[in-house]
């Protein structure tokens, strides 16, 4: 596998809601990621383009990583689901920190797993990816005519603004991280993220959250060439991913993991008459950590309506020794 960086930087706003309107996340799942793609495949080359986007996500031929944030040429990842044993017999400031933590830079992850990390100063470093605010909306049509209603968003740091005093931070925003089998494939892959990059990604788009301009990153080598690397003592799970049926026994052995729900509305005029709810499905969270590794599938999660719905939970990994 080839692998490629895709970084998104954000003029405005994005709203990446979990469990209500007043959300504001800074990090997508790969679900989400391949949902918006393949809207973007349907526009550009109706069903046919679609069915080949997803046969080759579903056969490895195209793999994609969680959104994740970064800041300037800082890339972050997950903290690893994994219990620090040199922390955890520390004193108690430092486990609170480390606890706190949600994401750690990508060359930190050696440091980390050894318990050397220090997290006063990656919290300190995480603070500059940018804010979280919330704004009064105002709805214009349906029964509910001129009921507010509140959004929350995230802004990124451009590298433009002063943020505090006279310091300005660099740019931040969402980077993902795409493998694919075949050279040529980048090609295809540019093309659709270069759509949805107009469309925009998360919700509230029609009142123009989530545009971004596309922009290509670079990891360190180092990392990159242990992305799906087998034979691993560890794999950390960078992707919102569940084994398939056949896998499970096998995958849950030693594992160090967290169960997330995925769930929400199918988005689609022929898949019924009214907005209908795809099945609730259960995901390993980024970050889990496996001692076996695992493809993950693409599933069914439709819900009588009148065509298949995808929940992608394909698996994208980190080797670690």
């Amino acid at each position: 596998m080839e692998y490629k960086t895709y970084r998104f930087e954000f003029d405005q706003g994005v709203h990446i809601g979990k469990d209500s309107l007043e959300d504001g996340a800074y990090s997508l799942c790969s679900d989400t990621i391949f949902s918006a793609i393949c809207i973007e495949a349907l526009k550009n080359g109706g069903e046919d383009n679609l069915i080949n986007f997803v046969n080759l996500c579903k056969n490895n031929d195209i793999k994609i990583s969680d959104g994740f944030p970064f800041i300037g040429q800082d890339f972050y990842i997950p903290k690893p689901i994994y219990r620090i044993e040199k922390q955890e017999d520390g004193n108690s400031k430092q486990k609170k920190l480390y606890k706190k933590l949600s994401y750690i830079k990508s060359n930190s992850i050696v440091s980390y797993l050894e318990g050397k990390l220090n997290p006063q100063l990656e919290t300190n470093d995480f603070k500059k990816l940018g804010k979280y605010s919330i704004n009064a909306k105002v709805n214009l049509s349906g029964e509910d005519k001129n009921n507010l209603f509140n959004v929350g968003s995230y802004h990124f740091h451009d590298g433009k603004e002063k943020c505090y005093g006279n310091e300005k931070y660099d740019r931040s925003g969402i980077y993902i991280i795409v493998g694919v089998s075949k050279i040529e494939y980048f090609e295809y892959i540019d093309e659709l993220l270069d759509q949805l990059s107009y469309s925009g990604i998360g919700g509230k788009r029609t009142a123009g959250y989530g545009r971004f301009v596309l922009k290509h990153g670079k990891l360190e080598n180092e990392f990159l060439a242990n992305i799906d690397k087998k034979h691993s003592k560890k794999y950390i799970l960078l992707s919102t991913a569940m084994a398939k049926k056949e896998e499970l026994d096998n995958v849950l052995t030693n594992a160090q993991y967290q169960l997330i729900k995925r769930s929400g509305f199918v988005l689609s005029d022929t898949y019924s008459k009214s907005p209908l709810k795809k099945k609730d499905f259960y995901s390993f969270k980024s970050g889990s950590i496996f001692e076996s590794y695992f493809e993950g599938d693409i599933f069914d999660v439709s819900n009588n309506g009148g065509h298949p719905v995808y929940r992608y939970a394909k698996s994208l990994f980190l080797g670690v020794d």
